[in-house]
């Protein structure tokens, strides 16, 4: 007997089980589907049916009842006549005992998520058209067969009979499930009901003449072209969010700020002094990021013509491994590049500026809080050109006054390594606006100390573009300053991108250690560099790691200045100045950067199929795969490998398992050689680290078993001694001891990232390269 893990029914095979579950309990595929063993003290847990149906032939076998097939059959039979003739009833829902709107509704949820698959995928609507027709014949051809073949099993005799006329006419009315989806139409009314669809709107810029060639004849002639763009409603996305549970649960989840620490922006001094965010807890801190991308790779007069820009935002109240998800990257608009250029972000963000107004004034409703929730734009991201174009700097760094931050123009960025240098002129509130005047008086002034013109965000009432604190470390360090050096380092361009020069800068020490004497000055250059990436990468800061953070910046550019006294500092070297001060501001620099943003273009890019109104097609795209998302989407990513059941006192460290878990040591729990936790993948022999010890170093300990448990990952995990840093390879030396277990809980972990054994040719010791600082 297999028992049903909801309501604890039992069934006497897997096949009537999952039945059950799709028809009883809606449990249909999907992404968010979670299917528990309702066997006593198994803990697995599967995403598809498939997997679920093996798990119970191959571990609870001995569960199924061996009866006889033939004499199941005419019971099951007998069954449904008895209960034919006892209650009459006109469908075959009812015949079969199962609820007509039940197993109609899975029905149509099933099929309608196979659509919706198919939609989110890419595929173009003539496509889905021809599969969703094809389905719909295949399923009315099985339904006749399946008709033809039950009315066959009545005699001559019997046709003639009330259960006969029954049977017929629950048959007939037999719904085709595809067939509510059969045209664009019924799928989008679909859709629009069931998932809130947050439907774009489309703006008209105005008007312009444009030059055309005729095919046929080759004339040109000028024909009128409307110039448009898209908005997605922020406030309708807003409240479409907090659709799916997860994300309410972390949208209310209390954030605990240590005094001295930095681990997200409201530890920071911006947010704690910020007078709508430090007095409203619940309200909406919202990131901006703007960026143009390709949609195509043209050559010729083409380029450039298909480029578009967009406008992301996040929540920064959700925590960031959940803001990792590019499903929590929400669109807000999409114009073409060129557009512009032509008509200026005050045209193309009115729509969004309007909106923030009345996120700021009104607010909006949740139906989970009582009050109304207010919200304003927290900070602006992306890539230098684009914040400097936002919001409203020059967009040439070779500019004299290039710097949105300070005024320190271009010649003084060679000398001049620290903000506490005497001199040294941050833009302030009321120095921006004295520019604004100066450039309002005199229009001819094409810009006033690298103001080019006011920022459209400024007439928020909570922004202020010079309170804008954000960069970019993945442009500034991984595609600026690192990239720069390790060319002058190797003696050649490595045409690496920003994960693989980090990649490269982190193991260059213990790869080419060997062979460099030490104390060699540009070798001490290069790590100067690795210790400001680390420190810089790092989630949780401190002010003594800040206060390190800006001396290091301050040798590592005078000892760039000596060693290359032929090569200048480029602008990126000298956003980094800005960065321990930015860091108190706002937090950890890695919560902001573009990585996770510039990831999302990819969606756009993958769904061009033509370029006829493009804007509109692909944001139409984006807000059905958004709701379907957010409708099946599990947040929670958490993936296990193949699962063993083990005894507890079997296993290295039971006891303390048995402690942590408060189970009996004879009792099973299920093992496993992998889990796979928000998209970070642990493995047993990796290493992971639980804190730092009292002489400051980290402490490592090797993953020995995974435990599963209760939807939970647990590490026991074995001592490893770290004998001390070497810095000529930037790396921990460590020793595995493979005693002195401890149990971890995965969440719990400070550093989330498991880290890999290197060893040195040199000295034939293992060794630990470490991605960030950890104190």
């Amino acid at each position: 007997m297999f028992t049903c893990f909801v309501c604890k029914k039992h069934h006497k095979n897997c096949s009537g089980l999952c039945q059950h579950l799709k028809f009883q309990h809606g449990l249909y595929p999907a992404k968010n589907l979670r299917l528990k063993c309702g066997e006593q003290g198994c803990p697995s847990s599967f995403c598809t049916y498939n997997g679920f149906r093996k798990h119970l032939k191959t571990v609870h076998k001995n569960h199924e009842e061996l009866v006889d097939t033939n004499q199941e059959v005419a019971t099951q039979r007998h069954f449904e006549f008895e209960s034919l003739s006892e209650q009459p009833t006109t469908s075959a829902a009812s015949m079969l005992q199962v609820p007509p709107e039940i197993s109609q509704n899975s029905l149509e949820r099933m099929c309608g998520s196979v659509v919706a698959h198919l939609q989110t995928s890419g595929c173009s609507q003539s496509t889905i058209q021809t599969i969703v027709c094809s389905m719909e014949e295949v399923i009315s051809d099985v339904q006749s067969r399946a008709q033809e073949a039950v009315l066959q099993t009545f005699s001559s005799e019997t046709k003639e009979s009330e259960i006969y006329k029954k049977v017929e006419h629950c048959l007939n009315q037999l719904d085709n499930p595809f067939s509510k989806f059969n045209t664009q139409t019924k799928r989008q009314k679909y859709y629009d009901e069931k998932w809130e669809i947050v439907e774009p709107k489309e703006f008209v810029l105005g008007v312009r003449m444009d030059t055309r060639r005729n095919r046929t004849t080759g004339v040109y002639s000028q024909i009128p072209v409307t110039d448009k763009y898209m908005y997605v409603p922020i406030l309708g996305t807003l409240k479409s969010i907090f659709n799916n549970s997860e994300i309410r649960e972390c949208f209310l989840q209390e954030k605990h700020c240590k005094k001295g620490t930095y681990k997200d922006i409201n530890d920071g001094f911006y947010f704690q002094n910020h007078p709508l965010f430090s007095q409203q807890r619940h309200a909406l801190q919202i990131l901006l990021y703007y960026d143009d991308f390709e949609t195509a790779n043209p050559l010729g007069s083409k380029k450039g013509i298909h480029k578009l820009g967009c406008v992301y935002f996040t929540l920064k109240n959700l925590p960031p491994k959940v803001n990792s998800v590019l499903m929590n990257v929400h669109l807000a608009a999409l114009f073409y590049t060129q557009d512009l250029k032509t008509y200026g972000f005050e045209e193309i963000l009115k729509p969004l500026i309007d909106d923030l107004k009345i996120l700021e004034t009104e607010g909006i409703q949740l139906p989970f809080i009582d009050a109304p929730v207010f919200g304003s734009v927290i900070q602006v991201t992306g890539d230098n050109l684009a914040l400097n174009g936002l919001l409203g700097f020059v967009e040439s760094f070779s500019a004299t006054y290039f710097c949105r931050f300070c005024l320190t123009n271009k010649e003084e960025i060679q000398s001049v390594f620290s903000e506490d240098n005497p001199g040294f002129t941050l833009r302030s509130r009321e120095l921006h606006i004295e520019h604004c005047n100066a450039l309002r008086e005199d229009p001819a002034l094409p810009t006033v100390y690298g103001v080019k013109k006011p920022c459209v965000l400024d007439s928020l009432q909570y922004f202020q573009c010079t309170d804008n604190f954000a960069v970019d470390i993945m442009h500034d360090l991984l595609e600026g300053v690192v990239q720069y050096e390790l060319k002058l380092f190797f003696h050649k361009h490595l045409g690496l991108n920003a994960i693989q020069s980090w990649c490269i800068l982190r193991n260059t020490p213990l790869i080419f250690g060997d062979v460099v004497e030490r104390d060699n000055n540009h070798w001490n250059l290069l790590l100067l560099l690795i210790q400001i990436v680390d420190i810089v990468f790092s989630p949780i800061l401190t002010d003594g790691m800040i206060c390190y953070l800006k001396h290091l910046i301050c040798d590592h550019h005078n000892m760039f200045k000596t060693l290359f006294h032929d090569k200048k500092l480029i602008p990126k070297h000298h956003l980094m100045i800005h960065y321990p001060r930015i860091i108190k501001k706002i937090g950890p620099l890695i919560h902001m950067w573009c990585m996770r943003f510039e990831a999302k273009h990819y969606f756009f890019k993958k769904s061009v199929t033509n370029f006829k109104n493009l804007t509109k097609s692909l944001v139409k795209q984006h807000q059905r795969q958004l709701a379907f998302y957010y409708e099946n989407y599990c947040f929670k990513r958490f993936e296990i490998g193949p699962l063993k059941i083990k005894s507890i006192d079997s296993l290295e460290g039971g006891e303390l398992l048995c402690h942590a878990l408060q189970l009996d040591p004879c009792s099973d729990v299920s093992t496993t050689c992998w889990v796979r936790n928000y998209g970070t993948e642990y493995q047993i022999d990796w290493l992971v680290c639980t804190g730092t010890s009292h002489d400051d170093l980290p402490v490592f300990k090797k993953i020995c078993n995974i435990i599963i448990h209760e939807q939970r990952a647990f590490i026991i995990g074995c001592a490893v001694d770290t004998l001390y840093f070497d810095e000529h390879f930037h790396a921990y030396c460590i020793e595995e001891q493979n005693n002195e277990h401890i149990v971890i809980f995965i969440d719990q972990l400070t550093y989330f990232r498991p880290f890999d054994k290197q060893y040195s040719n040199e000295s034939e010791r293992t060794y630990i390269v470490p991605y960030c600082c950890m104190f």
